[in-house]
């Protein structure tokens, strides 16, 4: 949901372990928008006049794999109104990305997933792990939660 220069720009400031103040966080991230993610390895960011940050270094793989996820999420994952009501699903497939989440929530591995569903792909599973976790569903919760309380 976020653009993919905000998951360099935390995976920097988580990497750095300082308190920043604000104007060199606007001026990190004005940096980590301003750059392609095909750059982000080699960047550095001035800062101060004698502090420059290595984001390159700071990011690692992570710009790797949120472009990955990017171009798994778009090849394995589908949201249209005429399928399950507009419920996002693996890509020729009525299961919801919500179902395979619920099944690893619940005990299940990526390879039992597979070994249920032979024609699924390692990618399309994680993608949708990824995208369920990360657009979480909206609404009251189903079921009856106040069930098991008490």
């Amino acid at each position: 949901m976020l653009p993919a220069y905000s998951v360099a720009y935390a995976a920097a400031l988580k990497g750095l372990g300082l308190s920043m103040s604000i104007k060199h966080k606007k001026r990190l991230a004005e940096v980590v928008a301003a750059t392609p993610s095909t750059a982000l390895p080699t960047k550095r960011a001035v800062i101060e006049p004698a502090v420059e940050i290595d984001i390159g270094r700071l990011v690692g793989d992570v710009m790797a794999k949120t472009e990955k996820y990017r171009a798994d999420r778009d090849a394995f994952i589908v949201v249209d109104d005429a399928i399950k009501g507009g419920t996002p699903v693996i890509r020729g497939t009525r299961m919801t990305v919500y179902a395979v989440l619920g099944r690893i929530d619940h005990g299940d591995t990526i390879e039992d997933v597979l070994s249920d569903n032979p024609d699924l792909t390692h990618d399309a599973v994680a993608a949708a792990i990824i995208y369920a976790r990360t657009h979480p569903l909206v609404g009251r919760p189903g079921g009856r939660p106040w069930a098991g309380a008490g």
